[in-house]
């Protein structure tokens, strides 16, 4: 038992390694306010998607800006 939670804590680490480094490659990206704004954007639409996809039964303010 205790060797799967160890194991689950490598891969987790291992997942937010990768996802620093994403992270960080997106910043370096971003050279002014218009660069800045759309990748704000498109984070905050992933994390809603991904909320919506995960939780779908409950109600996420942007489901409310389709209507």
């Amino acid at each position: 038992m205790l060797g799967a939670a160890k194991k689950k804590i490598e891969e987790n680490d291992k997942n937010l390694a990768e996802l620093r480094q994403i992270r960080d490659e997106s910043i370096g990206k971003i050279n002014d306010k218009t660069t800045a704004f759309k990748s704000a954007l498109k984070s905050f639409l992933y994390i809603s998607n991904k909320l919506s996809q995960d939780f779908p039964d409950s109600k996420i303010i942007v489901d409310r800006l389709k209507q």
